[in-house]
């Protein structure tokens, strides 16, 4: 079955790809395209964050006491601390498609020319379109 006999099949879904389509297209006229996750310069993890970090672990060194401190590689530090996406619960709508309270992912709308992104706290039907292309299944 293809997208538009599923579409004309279920009503609900229907409305939930206008709203997200209308949002995605909107995005994409202006350079943008959708991924999963948010950026590490999000949860205060890029890469001037990391070498602050470095600085502090040095700075707290007392002389002639301590031994310098293991600096983990930029990539070890960043995936270390940074969070799975997954929000939790919210009262708060998809910012995407509208949909009521429920559990929200982290999606950022992402241009490469300029560099910029937008994060998005969406619903697990948006995250998984976006993810894999698959409509949510229990409309």
């Amino acid at each position: 079955m293809d997208l538009q006999e599923h579409l004309n099949e279920n009503p609900r879904l229907s409305e939930w790809y206008l709203s997200f389509s209308a949002e995605a297209e909107n995005l994409a006229k202006q350079g943008y395209h959708l991924v999963t996750g948010w950026p590490a310069d999000e949860y205060n993890l890029s890469w001037d964050d990391y070498r602050n970090w470095c600085h502090d672990q040095l700075d707290n060194m007392e002389e002639g006491v301590d031994d310098a401190p293991y600096l983990p590689p930029y990539i070890a530090w960043r995936d270390e601390r940074m969070p799975d996406g997954d929000e939790g619960f919210t009262w708060m709508c998809c910012e995407l498609c509208g949909g009521k309270a429920g559990n929200r992912h982290a999606v950022s709308a992402v241009r490469h020319e300029p560099y910029d992104y937008i994060p998005y706290s969406v619903c697990g039907d948006c995250l998984q379109y976006i993810a894999n292309g698959d409509l949510p299944e229990d409309m």
